[in-house]
């Protein structure tokens, strides 16, 4: 069994700096991050570090590379790093930037597609008749509260998805094609994803439902009440 010593050195990180680059104007440290992995391994990566002077946000940036070092000990792992040219480390800086700028990307798209489904079940909400922070008990029939509860069950699966699970509906919905995503397509696009989103719930019948509304009321009034009140749903 392994003694507590190494157990602690396979997750402990050293940094120590490589040096200093230029690009874009920008002036960048270079970092090398080594840590024990198991009795014979070591694993490394290099971190970018800038203070933004000479950019326009003047912020502080940190990017990174994946583990680009696997060596039988730290100090291989650190004459390696010392031997790469400055050219090899802009270019490792440039790949860190691009990989960066293509999540953040990613991430813009995915609230903008989540904003766009929330808004098409606002106006599909509005459409049943159901006003922004009423209450189920305020929506007259029994098939409009139904339909009520079915609209609630997708906004709360759109609040709870993650970006993963929200990509890999997307990819379903295209199936290869793509959008322009003007005004009139990003709602048609929106109702596609309300669609599959439809196909996906698990939801109880018609009567069912009633039953147990039934039984029930103040929750699922409360329920409703603040998810159109911009509550937080549990």
């Amino acid at each position: 069994m392994p003694s507590q010593a190494l157990l602690a050195s396979t997750t402990r990180r050293r940094t120590r700096s490589v040096g200093f680059l230029d690009l874009d104007g920008s002036r960048w440290a270079c970092f090398l991050v080594t840590y024990r992995s198991s009795a014979k391994t070591w694993r490394g990566r290099l971190t970018f570090r800038t203070d933004g002077r000479g950019d326009e946000t003047s912020s502080v940036r940190s990017v990174g590379t994946a583990e680009i070092f696997i060596e039988s000990s730290e100090s291989a792992i650190d004459r390696k790093a010392r031997q790469m040219g400055r050219p090899l480390l802009q270019a490792l800086l440039s790949s860190s930037l691009e990989v960066e700028e293509a999540s953040r990307q990613e991430a813009l798209a995915g609230r903008e597609v989540r904003g766009w489904v929330r808004e098409a079940l606002r106006d599909r909400a509005s459409d049943n008749g159901v006003p922004e922070g009423g209450a189920v008990s305020e929506v007259s029939g029994q098939r409009s509260r139904y339909e009520t509860y079915r609209i609630a069950q997708m906004a709360h699966l759109v609040a709870l998805m993650g970006q993963e699970a929200l990509d890999q509906l997307v990819e379903e919905v295209l199936q290869g094609e793509r959008f322009e995503f003007g005004a009139k397509d990003r709602l048609q696009f929106a109702m596609m994803v309300v669609q599959r989103l439809e196909a996906l719930l698990p939801l109880p019948p018609l009567e069912v439902f009633l039953a147990d509304y039934a039984r029930r009321p103040l929750e699922y009034d409360t329920y409703h009440h603040d998810l159109y009140a911009g509550g937080e749903l549990s």
